[in-house]
């Protein structure tokens, strides 16, 4: 049986290793070819190591034993000449380019006191503009293809505001704006763009990073903001490379501008599972308290919602609000063609 992306080429930034090395080999074992490119070496402002020519050479190889094409180069996502000969030299030898996944990436982890120029710069320039690099070279072979699917990595960062990754965040943000954007100028060509957003996936990214507890343990009502909802701490690459999959396959030929989150909940966890959030409650229910206890002191009771229970009366109230405006606006469209048809009638 044919694979879903059989015959189709795809582009991948930061290959060598991770969860850029993970799509490689997924796309692969459903029938793509691979244009695989990575910086191949380390970051002053980066405290972790990243890819090797050798984690490339690996690719490569787990590329091809699955008996499948790959032009795979050295290259870094910021040089948008070195990029583009990177790619134009795949489409040549591969005969075409189909998917792009813009995944290279870098984090850092500090205060925002502490993000010096130089990580703030990296960050950008390699998460964001990198981003938009990959993207920009790559659009003219898919318009030439007639079409295409682009799938950039954001992150539940690119969503939410974590805590001690100001540069990353920032960046994460910026690839949902920029993807959108692509989304709707490149939609007339046939042209896809979505971005996904993991949560913590173990990968040398991940397990390179450190400093993070202790920063969390200064302050532990931040700690709630990384947690997933589904019992798991961190996904297996492989479980991004699955969307990532869908999204370049034919199955997704209708979605486009999606935020796809793959993070076991992450991202819809409320304010209420916070520590510091059940406190205010409290507070609040305090306050409400006295207030009651003594009408001479004023108050208003706090807008605390608690469960569905709370949520529930408040959303029929505002229902019964709206039913009761919307009711009255059809007594008022009656009224206004009774009156016309009144007029009519005597009229004629």
């Amino acid at each position: 049986m044919a694979g879903r992306v059989a015959g189709k080429v795809a582009f991948i930034t930061g290959a060598a290793r991770g969860q850029g090395r993970s799509h490689a080999v997924r796309l692969a074992e459903e029938g793509a070819d691979i244009i695989a490119v990575d910086i191949c070496r380390d970051y002053d402002t980066v405290s972790y190591p990243l890819a090797t020519e050798a984690d490339l050479d690996d690719t490569v190889k787990a590329v091809e034993a699955l008996d499948r094409r790959i032009v795979a180069a050295t290259a870094d996502v910021r040089d948008m000449a070195a990029l583009k000969s990177v790619v134009d030299d795949g489409v040549a030898e591969l005969g075409r380019l189909d998917i792009v996944c813009a995944n290279a990436g870098i984090c850092t982890v500090q205060t925002w006191d502490e993000v010096t120029p130089a990580v703030w710069q990296d960050t950008l320039d390699t998460n964001l503009t990198g981003v938009w690099n990959t993207m920009v070279v790559s659009a003219p072979h898919l318009i030439a293809g007639g079409g295409g699917s682009i799938i950039c990595t954001s992150s539940t960062a690119g969503i939410k505001g974590l805590p001690y990754l100001a540069p990353y965040v920032a960046a994460k943000h910026g690839v949902v704006g920029i993807a959108r954007t692509m989304a709707n100028e490149l939609a007339s060509h046939n042209i896809r763009v979505n971005t996904v957003h993991p949560t913590g996936v173990s990968t040398p990214m991940a397990d390179g990073l450190g400093g993070l507890e202790g920063l969390i343990g200064r302050d532990p009502n931040l700690g709630p903001i990384y947690m997933n909802t589904l019992p798991i701490e961190s996904l297996d690459a492989r479980e991004i490379s699955n969307a990532v999959l869908f999204l370049a396959s034919d199955e997704s030929r209708y979605v486009t501008g999606l935020e796809f989150t793959v993070d076991a909940g992450n991202t819809i966890r409320l304010r209420g599972d916070h520590p510091r959030g059940r406190q205010g409650q409290d507070r609040g229910q305090g306050r409400w308290a006295r207030a009651r206890a003594d009408p001479g002191r004023g108050g208003r009771r706090p807008a605390v919602i608690r469960g569905y229970r709370d949520v529930a009366p408040a959303a029929s109230g505002l229902f019964a609000r709206w039913l009761r405006g919307s009711r009255h606006e059809q007594r008022m469209v009656r009224d206004r063609r009774g009156g016309a048809a009144a007029r009519q009638e005597a009229a004629a």
